[in-house]
C-alpha cells in the first residue's frame, strides 16, 4: 500500500481547505495571512511607549504569533492603526527554531498576568507544550506553571484536547480556554474549560457552535466570532455573538467589511480595550487570506459595518491580543472626555491652549449621573511608562496643574491654558469627575512648545504621466508633528522613491515630476518635511502606481518574494475565481493558484515588461508545482506583447494531460523565444485543469542565448571538512550556449571567503566536454587550511564566454577542523531529495531502530575499498540545547536486496562495526559521523545495509529532520521502530521510500596499517598523514593536524 507521510516539522503543511471544502461546522486548518492591497500609510517618526501618550496611530496590542515572515514565532508590539508599519518583534521564543514549531497557541491577561498556551506542531498535529506566564513588556516567560513531559499521552488521556483560545473574565476572575470537540450529533464544536491554579483544564460545557474566537468585557460578558452558515452548509460570512451569563447565545449580528459578507478563513484573536469598551478583532478572510484590523461595534442588531483600523504584513498570524488598559475609580465614575485638542500660539510662544467636551457617559457605558469637576495634569519630563491610572496621575509622574470646575456641564466644551508649558513635548491628561476627588477615565493629547518639527505632507499622491514619468503632489502640513508651532515658509521636502530606495528631490516646492523611472513595478513616493530648525518630520506616501520602460535580460523572477510576484499580472480566462496570488510562509508560499473541481480554471499568469530585440533568441526556464495527486491538468507556456491572452504572439511550450501520481512534483520547463521585432514582451503561464489542486510557480529565468555561454549551476559538499586534506565537492556546469563546449577548454575553482579574502582551495582543468544544452558533473577537491566556518563557492571560467553574470555557484558553509577521521569521499544522494523525521534515528521514543539500503550504482567506490567512516546530516527539530549522550550501534552488511518491506529488522549476518556513544546538536546541516571501530569490507558490486540503533533521552520528539532522497519514490529503502521501549525483534517496522543522505569515507590509500614502520619510538622515524602518505621524517616544521610517526598517532599543533 502506497503511504504518504509528512515531515513532521512542516508546519507548513497545515493548510487552509480550499473553498470547495470548507464547511461551517469544522475547526480551520492555519493559513498563512496575507498582507491585503491597500496603500501604505503614512508614517511618523515620534511616537510614545504609551497608548495614553499616542492615540494617533490607535492603542498599543500585544500579542503573540502563530506564524511570522521569518518562521521564528515571537511576542509583538504594535498600535491598531499601524500594525503593518509599526510591529515590534519584542522576544523570540526559539531562535533556532525557523520551522514555527514552538510557540504560543493562545494567551489572556489577568490583571495581573499575561497567562499563555504554548505549544508545538508535529506531523499535522499540534500537541501541549507547557502552561505559564510571560512579562507583557519584555514577553519573556516567567512561569512554567504546567509543563507537559508526555505530548501524546496528553491527547490519549483526554486532558489535551487542543485548545486554542483564552480570554479572561474580570468580573470573576476567571481564566477560560476552549479546546475542540463534537457535540452529540457528532457535529464539530467548541468546548469551553476553566483554567485551575496548576494549569489543567477543567470542561464547563460545550459551545452551541465552532467558535474561532471568544473575550470578555470588563462586566463578564462573554463575546465570540462564529462562521454564519450558508444552504450548502459553507460558510457564507460572520456572525458576533454575544453569549449570557450561562455561555448561551443571547444575540448575533453580522459583521459586514464595506457592507459585503467577511469570510474568517482560519483562527483570529479579539480584545476589549477596557478603557473606553471599545471591542478590536484580527480576522484572517477566507478565501484570500487576507490579515485585517477592525474595530467591532457590540450594539447588536442585524448586521453592522466593521470600522477598519489596518491590515498586517503577510507571513505574520496574531493570537492572544492584550490591550492595556486604565481604570477610573469605579464603574459608574465618568467616562473620557471627547474631542480633546491642544492648540500652541501661533509663533512658538511659550503657551498651550487644551480644549475637550464632557462627557456625558460613564466608564460602563450607562449615563452619566452628574460631574463635578475636570482636573488637568501634565506629565513630567522624563517619566518613564504607566501601567495604571494610579501610575499615571501619580506626583512623580504627572503634575496637577488644574481642577476646574464642572457642575452642570455635562457635554459642553471646555478649556484650559498652560501659560508655562515645558519646551518641548508636553503631554496633557484630562481627567473627569463625577463626584469630587473621584477619579474618571483619563485621556490625553500632546502639544509642542518651541519650533516644532513638521507633520506629515497632506495629500500626497503620485500620477503616471508616461511609462518613465510620475508626477508627485502634495500639500504642505498645518501644524507641527508633536502639534507645536511650525513656521510655514522654512518647510522643505525630500522624496524618495520606492521601492528601488532612490531619493529623487529635495525641494522647497509641493510637486516634483520623477523622469527617471526605468525597470517596471509598482512605484510609490515618500514625502518627508523638515525645517532646519526642528528637523526632519512626518512621512506622507503615496499609493503606488506602475510604470517602467522594461526591464532588460538577463533577468530572474523569484515568485516566492512578495514584491516580485505582486508585479505579476493574473487574467482568470476561464471566470472560474481562481487566480495566482502571493501567499506567505505559513502554508503553500509562494505565488500560487488554488483550484476547485466545482469549475474548470483557464488562469494566466504574466510577467512585467521585457525588452526584447529581434532576430536574438531568448531562453524562459520556469518551475511549476502542483501540490495534489491524483489530478490532471496541462501547462502552456507564451508570450504576449501585453498582459492579456488576447496579445500573445507565439506559444513557445505545451505541456498537456499531464498527471501526477503523487503529491509535491515539481517541473522545470526550458523553452525559447526569436521576436520579430524589437519590443516589449511578456512571458505568460497558462494553467488548465477541471480538479481541485494548488499550483505554485516557483521561478522563471529569462536571458539571450549567446554563441558560447557556460554557467556554474551548484556546488554541493558535506557541511564538515578536514583541513589540509583532500575534501570532495561536485560542482555543476552548464553549455547554456549555442556551441560545444571542448573537453579541457574551461577551468573550475572552488573558492573559500575567509572574511578578509576569497582563497582558492581547489582547482581543476581536466574537464569534460559539454554539449550545448547539456550540464555536467565536474568531481572536485579542495584543501582549507583553516579552521573555523566558511562559506565556500564555485566559479568556472571560460575564454570567449559572453555572458559573465552566471559563473559563480551558490555558497555553501563549510566547517573545517582538524581531524583524526578520513575526510569524505563519496555522498550517496539522489532524486527526490527532502528532509524527513525516520531513519537513521527517528526520536519518537527512547529506543530507535532503522534499516536502509544503498545501491552500489549510488555508492560508486572502488574494488576492495574499506569503508572507514559515515555520516547523516540532519537539522535540529524542537531543541536548542545539545542533547544528552546517546548510546548508538551500527551494523553493516553486504546484500543482493535492493527494497524493504514492513516486518522485522534483524541483525543476524550483520558486522558491528560500531558500538559507541555520540549526541545531538541544535541548529541546522549538522552531521552526526562514526568512525568505524571495524572498518568495513564493502563488496561494490552488491547493496550496502546499514542498521542503526540508538538509546537514550530524545532530544525533542520527532527531533532531527534527516536530510533524505527517493521521497515519493516507487521503491521502499528504509524502516525503522521508535517507541520507549527496546525491540523485541518480533515487531513489525514500517517501511519507507525514504533513505537517508550518506556521507562516506573510503581509505583508497595506503592504510596506515599497511605502513611499515621498523622504527617504533623514534622521533626521527617517517612520518605519514593519514591518507597514508610520506610527509617527512620530523613533525616540527608540518602544519597542525593528526600524523603517524613510529606506528603511533601524533598530534601537531
Amino acid at each position: 500500500m502506497k503511504r504518504f507521510y509528512a515531515s513532521a516539522f512542516l508546519l507548513a503543511a497545515m493548510t487552509a481547505l480550499p473553498a470547495s471544502a470548507q464547511n461551517a461546522r469544522m475547526f480551520p486548518a492555519f493559513k498563512a495571512p496575507v498582507a491585503p492591497p491597500v496603500a501604505a500609510q503614512s508614517e511618523t517618526p515620534w511616537h510614545a511607549t504609551s497608548s495614553i501618550d499616542d492615540k494617533s496611530k490607535g492603542v498599543v496590542t500585544y500579542a503573540g504569533q502563530t506564524a511570522d515572515p521569518s518562521k521564528k514565532r515571537g511576542w509583538v508590539k504594535f498600535p491598531m492603526k499601524d500594525a503593518y508599519n509599526s510591529m515590534e518583534k519584542v522576544y523570540v521564543y526559539h531562535p533556532t527554531d525557523d520551522q514555527q514549531i514552538l510557540g504560543m497557541r493562545c494567551g489572556a491577561f489577568d490583571g495581573e498576568k499575561y497567562h499563555a498556551l504554548f505549544t508545538r506542531i508535529y506531523t499535522l498535529t499540534e500537541y501541549p507544550d507547557f502552561y505559564g506566564t510571560i512579562d507583557v513588556k519584555s514577553g519573556e516567560v516567567t512561569d512554567s506553571t504546567r509543563v507537559w513531559r508526555d505530548w501524546t499521552n496528553a491527547a490519549k488521556n483526554g486532558e489535551w484536547q487542543y485548545q486554542y483560545e483564552m480570554a479572561y473574565n474580570p468580573a470573576d476572575k476567571q481564566m477560560y480556554i476552549l479546546g475542540k470537540g463534537v457535540d452529540d450529533e457528532n457535529l464539530a464544536t467548541s468546548i469551553l474549560y476553566s483554567v485551575q491554579e496548576d494549569g489543567s483544564f477543567e470542561e464547563i460545557m460545550k459551545l452551541d457552535y465552532v467558535y474561532f474566537n471568544v473575550t470578555f468585557d470588563y462586566d463578564g460578558t462573554m463575546w465570540g466570532v462564529r462562521a454564519k452558515e450558508g444552504k450548502d452548509g459553507t460558510p457564507s460570512g460572520t456572525l458576533l455573538v454575544k453569549f449570557n451569563q450561562d455561555f448561551e447565545p443571547e444575540a448575533s449580528m453580522e459583521l459586514l467589511k464595506e457592507k459585503s459578507p467577511l469570510v474568517q478563513g482560519t483562527y483570529g484573536s479579539m480584545a476589549f480595550d477596557y478603557s473606553t469598551g471599545d471591542l478590536y478583532w484580527y480576522a484572517v478572510t477566507s478565501p484570500n487570506a487576507y490579515a485585517y484590523l477592525f474595530r467591532v461595534p457590540t450594539e447588536m442588531k442585524k448586521s453592522c459595518e466593521l470600522e477598519y483600523m489596518g491590515g498586517v504584513a503577510t507571513g505574520t498570524m496574531l493570537n492572544g491580543m492584550y490591550i492595556p488598559y486604565l481604570t477610573a475609580d469605579s464603574r459608574e465614575a465618568a467616562g473620557r472626555v471627547t474631542s480633546i485638542a491642544a492648540i500652541p500660539a501661533d509663533d512658538a510662544v511659550s503657551k498651550n491652549t487644551v480644549s475637550w467636551t464632557n462627557p456625558t457617559l460613564a466608564w460602563n457605558r450607562t449615563e452619566l449621573s452628574d460631574l463635578a469637576e475636570v482636573r488637568v495634569y501634565r506629565k513630567k519630563a522624563g517619566a518613564k511608562e504607566a501601567n495604571t491610572t494610579a501610575e499615571l496621575l501619580a506626583a512623580d509622574h504627572a503634575e496637577l496643574l488644574a481642577t476646574l470646575p464642572a457642575a452642570g456641564k455635562k457635554g459642553e466644551t471646555m478649556e484650559w491654558t498652560d501659560a508655562a508649558p515645558l519646551n518641548g513635548i508636553n503631554t496633557y491628561y484630562v481627567v473627569p469627575c463625577r463626584v469630587a476627588g473621584e477619579i474618571g477615565m483619563p485621556d490625553s493629547v500632546r502639544c509642542f512648545s518651541g519650533n516644532d518639527a513638521p507633520a506629515a505632507p497632506l495629500e500626497a499622491k503620485a500620477t503616471k504621466l508616461g511609462d518613465q514619468s510620475i508626477k508627485v503632489d502634495w500639500k504642505a502640513p498645518n501644524i507641527g508633528a508633536n502639534n507645536g508651532y511650525v513656521n510655514p515658509a522654512s518647510i522643505k521636502y525630500i522624496v524618495t522613491r520606492q521601492p528601488d530606495n532612490v531619493k529623487v528631490a529635495d525641494t522647497d516646492q509641493t510637486t516634483f515630476t520623477d523622469n527617471t523611472v526605468t525597470g517596471d513595478d509598482f512605484y510609490y513616493y515618500e514625502v518627508q518635511a523638515y525645517t532646519n530648525e526642528g528637523g526632519k518630520g512626518g512621512v506622507a506616501t503615496t499609493e503606488k502606481v506602475r510604470a517602467g520602460l522594461g526591464l532588460d535580460t538577463p533577468q530572474k523572477f523569484n515568485l516566492f518574494d512578495e514584491n516580485e510576484a505582486n508585479r505579476w499580472t493574473v487574467v482568470d480566462a476561464g471566470n472560474s475565481g481562481a487566480n495566482f496570488s502571493y501567499t506567505g510562509p505559513l502554508d503553500y508560499q509562494g505565488y500560487s493558484l488554488w483550484t476547485s473541481s466545482s469549475r474548470e480554471t483557464n488562469t494566466w499568469a504574466f510577467s512585467p515588461k521585457l525588452n526584447l530585440k529581434k532576430v536574438k533568441t531568448y531562453r524562459f526556464t520556469y518551475t511549476v508545482e502542483d501540490r495534489y495527486p491524483k489530478v490532471e491538468f496541462s501547462y502552456y507556456a507564451a508570450i504576449a506583447t501585453e498582459p492579456s491572452k488576447d496579445k500573445v504572439v507565439e506559444t513557445i511550450g505545451t505541456h498537456e494531460c499531464l498527471y501526477s501520481e503523487t503529491n509535491y512534483n515539481k517541473r522545470t520547463y526550458t523553452e525559447t523565444f526569436t521576436p520579430t521585432e524589437d519590443g516589449v514582451y511578456h512571458f505568460g503561464l497558462n494553467v488548465q485543469t477541471e480538479d481541485e489542486d494548488v499550483f505554485i510557480l516557483h521561478s522563471v529565468n529569462v536571458s539571450e542565448i549567446f554563441d558560447n555561454d557556460i554557467t556554474a549551476v551548484s556546488l554541493t559538499t558535506s557541511s564538515d571538512a578536514v583541513t589540509d586534506y583532500e575534501n570532495k565537492a561536485t560542482v555543476k556546469v552548464a553549455n547554456i550556449g549555442r556551441n560545444k563546449i571542448e573537453k579541457n577548454s574551461y577551468v573550475v575553482r572552488v573558492m573559500l571567503n575567509t572574511g578578509d579574502g576569497l582563497t582558492q582551495v581547489g582547482y581543476n582543468k581536466w574537464v569534460p566536454e559539454i554539449a550545448a544544452g547539456d550540464t555536467v558533473s565536474v568531481e572536485m577537491k579542495y584543501t582549507p587550511t583553516l579552521e573555523g566556518t566558511f562559506d565556500i563557492f564555485a566559479t568556472v571560467e571560460m575564454e570567449g564566454d559572453q555572458e559573465l553574470g552566471n559563473n559563480q555557484t551558490n555558497a555553501v558553509s563549510v566547517k573545517c577542523e582538524a581531524s583524526a577521521s578520513t575526510p569524505w569521499t563519496n555522498t550517496v544522494n539522489g532524486e527526490g531529495e527532502n528532509v524527513y523525521t525516520h531513519a537513521p534515528f527517528q526520536c519518537y521514543g527512547s529506543e530507535d531502530l532503522a534499516l536502509m539500503l544503498y545501491y552500489p550504482e549510488e555508492i560508486n567506490a572502488n574494488p576492495g575499498s574499506k569503508l572507514m567512516r559515515i555520516g547523516f546530516e540532519y537539522d535540529a527539530n524542537g531543541y536548542t540545547e545539545t542533547s544528552e549522550e546517546q548510546s548508538i550501534q551500527i551494523y553493516m552488511k553486504n546484500t543482493k536486496e535492493r527494497e524493504c518491506e514492513d516486518g522485522v529488522i534483524s541483525t543476524e549476518g550483520m558486522t558491528l562495526v560500531y558500538d559507541g556513544t555520540s549526541y545531538f546538536l541544535p541548529g541546522t546541516n549538522n552531521i552526526m559521523s562514526f568512525d568505524l571501530d571495524t572498518p568495513f569490507d564493502y563488496d561494490n558490486t552488491q547493496s550496502l545495509c546499514i542498521v542503526t540503533r540508538r538509546s537514550g533521552t530524545r532530544p525533542a520528539m520527532f527531533g532531527c529532520l534527516w536530510h533524505v532522497f527517493n521521497s515519493g519514490g516507487k521503491v521502499y529503502r528504509s524502516m525503522d521502530y521508535s517507541e520507549n521501549t527496546p525491540y523485541d525483534n518480533k515487531s513489525t517496522c514500517w517501511a519507507w521510500q525514504e533513505i537517508p543522505v550518506l556521507y562516506m569515507a573510503f581509505d583508497k590509500y595506503v592504510g596506515i596499517k599497511d605502513i611499515n614502520v621498523s622504527e617504533e619510538n623514534n622521533e626521527n622515524a617517517p612520518v605519514y598523514n593519514l591518507n597514508g602518505q610520506y610527509v617527512g621524517n620530523s613533525t616540527k616544521l608540518l602544519k597542525a593536524g593528526i600524523y603517524i610517526q613510529g606506528g603511533k598517532k601524533v598530534v601537531v599543533k
